[in-house]
């Protein structure tokens, strides 16, 4: 597997777990939905026509004709949570963010938006999976999650998630592509 460095839409890498600049961070994405947000500030986002889906339930997975990891290229797409998994798996067993950022795929806690506002750039880090969960009775994929010292490979999902159904959630995307040998 090959997977990208950076967030999609980032126009470049991470340069530390924490970190918070724009161009690092890319666009966030709603479950199953085609179109990004890139965020401006922290209360407002760009494209401004887009709809912001309040709330969710899906019953599927990410379908492939909504999977912004196409806009790549031929082979590009989204991580299952079982490739979330695995990319964790032995030897890495990444048990903190700085491991995870340190790892060769740079996770970093880019935050997630809610409700169109930004919220936890430089202390969360979470990504979808093209796995759907019914997870908590919150609908949306899998993923990977972490914060801090925290590291889990688990349902997509926050300390505010009791609030709100995970529609109404935006996170960062990472891409991958089969290597054909």
């Amino acid at each position: 597997m090959c997977w990208i460095t950076q967030n999609l839409g980032a126009d470049a890498e991470a340069t530390s777990v924490v970190d918070t600049v724009q161009v690092a961070a890319g666009w966030y994405w709603q479950f199953n939905r085609i179109q990004g947000y890139r965020p401006i500030g922290t209360t407002s986002y760009t494209p401004i026509r887009a709809t912001w889906l309040a709330e969710g339930n899906e019953s599927t997975g990410w379908i492939s004709a909504n999977d912004p990891c196409q806009s790549l290229g031929s082979g590009w797409r989204l991580p299952t949570s079982t490739e979330w998994q695995n990319v964790d798996a032995q030897p890495q067993y990444w048990s903190t963010a700085a491991q995870a950022y340190n790892s060769e795929i740079k996770l970093h806690e880019g935050g997630y938006m809610l409700s169109g506002k930004l919220a936890g750039k430089g202390t969360v880090g979470d990504f979808w999976s093209s796995t759907q969960t019914s997870a908590y009775e919150y609908y949306g994929g899998w993923g990977t999650y972490f914060q801090g010292i925290f590291f889990s490979i688990a349902a997509t999902t926050s300390a505010t998630a009791a609030i709100e159904k995970l529609g109404g959630y935006a996170f960062p995307v990472r891409c991958l592509r089969d290597i054909i040998l």
